[in-house]
């Protein structure tokens, strides 16, 4: 917390090698979680991850 100073409970952090780097927006904070599950998803073998699902912000191109 030496970096971002003092948060408010419930503050939304990323968090480095135990530090606090940044204060996250919850918007912020749900796509982080969304690309950890997905990757989750991958690690635990599941042929049929629909990786894309994860991501929606990012679109088809």
């Amino acid at each position: 917390m030496m970096l971002i100073g003092p948060q408010p409970e419930g503050t939304w952090l990323f968090n480095f090698l135990g530090s606090a780097r940044e204060v996250l927006s919850e918007e912020d904070a749900e796509r982080i979680n969304s690309a950890l599950d997905a990757l989750s998803a991958v690690i635990s073998g599941d042929d049929n991850v629909d990786v894309d699902a994860y991501f929606p912000d990012l679109g088809s191109s």
